[in-house]
């Protein structure tokens, strides 16, 4: 958490505080606990032998109607805008950012556990940056270094095969 902090430090500090901002931050940890409870749930299914895009289906499915009723219940309209941007849009973030993406990170929570696929999720503000940079033109400033090294750091100690020490008892 430290980490992704320091790397958006100069963003968070020339905002201003406001309710919105509380309530952005607060829907990010709910996410972050939903996506918590997926990872033990995902864990749970794959040690039961349940296949991965089976219940990554219905996880979806679910998913997409209690958000359908949320913005039924917000008023907002479903009809969607039927142009060949947004078509492709919703056709790269259905097959590419959810099937595939779900698919081979809950593969992942099947074979190295779900705290040490969770922390490869560290990552993904790198690499969100490191795409914005280059197609929004993000600038990078001094106070994110502190953030990046430290993901980098976490992600060699969480992943890095070290040598185990072996002690001979003497009886």
């Amino acid at each position: 958490m430290w980490a992704v902090v320091a790397l958006f430090w100069h963003d968070l500090r020339s905002t201003q505080a406001s309710a919105g901002l509380m309530w952005g931050i607060g829907l990010s940890a709910l996410g972050t606990l939903g996506f918590s409870f997926g990872n033990m749930i995902s864990q749970r299914h794959q040690r039961l032998q349940r296949d991965v895009l089976t219940t990554n289906s219905y996880g979806m499915l679910y998913g997409a109607l209690i958000m359908g009723l949320v913005s039924l219940l917000q008023g907002v309209s479903l009809q969607p805008t039927w142009n060949v941007q947004w078509i492709s849009a919703l056709t790269y973030l259905a097959i590419v950012g959810s099937v595939m993406g779900f698919g081979a990170y809950f593969t992942l929570v099947g074979r190295i556990g779900a705290s040490r696929a969770a922390y490869t999720t560290v990552l993904f503000p790198l690499v969100a940056l490191a795409l914005s940079t280059r197609f929004e033109g993000y600038e990078w400033h001094v106070s994110a270094i502190p953030g990046l090294v430290m993901i980098l750091l976490g992600n060699i100690v969480m992943f890095a095969r070290w040598p185990t020490s072996r002690r001979q008892v003497i009886i």
